[in-house]
């Protein structure tokens, strides 16, 4: 009994404590569930509200960084898009589209040409697929 009693009083006292092992697995899953919310903590700046970025910027970065995560697979622009607005990135149009109150952090600024050179052409056949960014 006493045993108990003191693993209540440890528990009321500061709670559960997981071990990392757990912590590191819980992580990894929210990552891989939400790859647009680890991209933004890995890749962007979010705290300046007048901050701005091109949306085709902030694809390809998003596109890099998942394959350099090993990740594979479809992740659309209109997909992307959408969680950017879901998190309050809203877009704005001035002849390229732009989503206020983000902006990639310096190391992901310095290859945007590279990245851009590398994206479909938004003038063909498929140019509506660009249009929600």
């Amino acid at each position: 009994l006493n045993w108990a009693l003191g693993g209540y009083a440890d528990w009321a006292q500061g709670g559960l404590r997981p071990p990392e092992a757990v912590l590191w697995a819980v992580r990894s899953y929210r990552d891989q569930s939400d790859p647009v919310g680890s991209f933004i903590n890995d890749a962007c700046e979010t705290e300046d509200e007048s901050a701005s970025a091109q949306a085709g910027d902030l694809y390809g970065a998003f596109m890099d960084w998942r394959r350099g995560q090993g990740w594979d697979g479809e992740f659309s622009q209109r997909r992307f898009g959408d969680a950017l607005e879901e998190r309050g990135h809203t877009k704005s149009k001035s002849g390229v589209i732009f989503r206020r109150g983000i902006r990639l952090k310096a190391e992901w600024r310095a290859g945007g040409a590279a990245r851009k050179a590398s994206q479909p052409d938004e003038s063909g056949p498929h140019a509506d697929a660009y249009a929600d960014v």
